[in-house]
């Protein structure tokens, strides 16, 4: 383990200006690869642990490369959190009930002509908010096109237009 401290400074000491930089080289790939453990799920849909997790990784993983905290231990921290992360989303796929409370569930903020002013209301979303995502989808702010809106648990707004709605396809916005 000397060799270690030789490379990346000694913990809770004076680390020099390269056992710096050599922390930060090895975090990179430490980072990258807690992020492949992870898995690419992390950075497509974000959901509330995806997100969770981003920020975590972030505030755990740049805090060594100073010295201000011990590299291995925080390391091994790092990885506790992405396991943990893992294991949540694998318990998400095979029990619906307990996905739902973690990744949240899709809601219908606008149908046949009326907006879910209750739901929407309860999201924060406003009219005008659903009209831009109707108009970056439809290139038309017309919501006569408009089959069913539905606000995502990643944040986003999705449109069903009725054409694509009896194809039973949608587009996201």
């Amino acid at each position: 383990m000397e060799w270690i401290e030789t490379i990346i400074g000694k913990e809770n000491h004076v680390i020099a200006w390269w056992q710096v930089g050599i922390r930060g080289f090895l975090m990179f790939f430490v980072a990258w690869v807690l992020v492949r453990i992870a898995g690419i799920r992390t950075f497509g849909k974000r959901s509330a642990i995806d997100i969770i997790t981003l920020f975590m990784l972030g505030a755990m993983l740049a805090r060594p490369i100073p010295g201000t905290v011990p590299f291995l231990p925080t390391v091994f921290a790092a990885l506790i959190v992405v396991c943990l992360h893992r294991l949540l989303a694998v318990l998400a796929y095979h029990w619906k009930g307990f996905g739902k409370i973690i990744k949240g569930k899709n809601v219908v903020i606008y149908e046949n002509g009326d907006f879910c002013k209750d739901i929407m209301s309860r999201h924060s979303i406003t009219e005008e908010e659903v009209i831009e995502s109707v108009r970056k989808c439809l290139h038309t702010e017309d919501l006569s096109h408009v089959e069913k809106v539905y606000f995502e648990p990643s944040g986003r707004i999705n449109v069903l237009t009725k054409t694509i709605a009896r194809e039973s396809s949608g587009r996201e916005v």
